[in-house]
């Protein structure tokens, strides 16, 4: 089972697009069923209807879900793994900033009992060390909310995630949401596959396609640029452990858009594009 997840608190940006087009081909060639996760634990940055506008996006690009959650819904379940982690003197009540340098020097793993409840400052939730030299991350912020480190691990608990398919900035992060699990007594296998990002993807999607640029035209930019391909063509011959581009040109694109539109018999589609893309 794989996922993508979507936050409401901005545009769809390129590297969101694309590892939604690789996690939905990956669901495709395994048969298996594909969760879009909405994010919306930033209550104060949320734009309205902006969830509604992001799964139309993906729908533009032929990605559709067999299930759709938002993270909010598992907050009952956030604080209750949180509160195992500290019964099972895994996770530890931290009086440090949250922005502390790492790694953590454990200032406040061994408090006592008596330390902490005498204690008036706000707190966070922190794992406690897997190993020497690993950092004890925070699970759970000042604000009694989950981190989003915290949150992702136990959703994908929750809702029997086993692919990851992410951006290779995320790396770091597997460790620590696999020692979550695993304290909480999770041992389903996860498999992780890492794509890199692009460096110079400046563009949000819906700016691109609001300048009249084809969806197939900007999902083959992204998966597949040396080729033309149909959105379903991309879909089910994308090699997910082939090398992919880490950098974004706009005349590659403005190809690839040109390639496609000959591919329309109807003129009437060249007439909807702007002429400085059809050119």
């Amino acid at each position: 089972m794989l996922r993508c997840t979507l936050s409401p608190t901005r545009d769809l940006n390129l590297n969101d697009l694309r590892i939604a087009l690789l996690n939905f081909a990956f669901a495709k060639h395994a048969n298996e069923p594909f969760i879009v996760r909405i994010d919306d634990a930033d209550k104060t940055n949320i734009i309205e209807d902006k969830d509604r506008d992001l799964l139309d996006t993906l729908a533009l690009f032929g990605i559709s879900y067999t299930q759709l959650y938002y993270q909010s819904h598992n907050f009952k379940y956030h604080l209750q793994f949180a509160s195992t982690l500290l019964d099972k003197k895994k996770a530890f009540i931290c009086f440090c900033a949250e922005d502390k340098a790492s790694p953590y020097d454990g200032a406040c793993e061994n408090l006592s009992s008596e330390e902490v409840l005498n204690n008036p400052r706000p707190f966070v939730i922190r794992m406690k060390h897997q190993a020497e030299g690993d950092d004890c991350c925070v699970i759970m912020k000042t604000d009694k909310y989950p981190t989003p480190l915290f949150a992702r691990a136990c959703d994908d608990m929750l809702q029997g995630v086993t692919t990851i398919l992410c951006e290779e900035a995320h790396r770091s992060d597997a460790s620590k949401e696999e020692w979550i699990r695993q304290s909480l007594g999770y041992d389903q296998a996860m498999h992780y596959v890492y794509v890199p990002s692009f460096q110079d993807a400046t563009y949000r999607v819906q700016q691109l396609l609001d300048e009249g640029f084809m969806p197939e035209s900007i999902a083959n930019c992204l998966l597949m640029p040396s080729q033309i391909l149909t959105l379903e063509e991309m879909l089910t011959s994308v090699d997910l452990h082939a090398k992919m581009p880490t950098s974004f040109e706009m005349e590659t694109l403005r190809f690839i858009n040109r390639e496609h539109l000959k591919k329309r018999d109807d003129s009437h589609h060249v007439k909807k594009y702007p002429k400085e893309i059809v050119k």
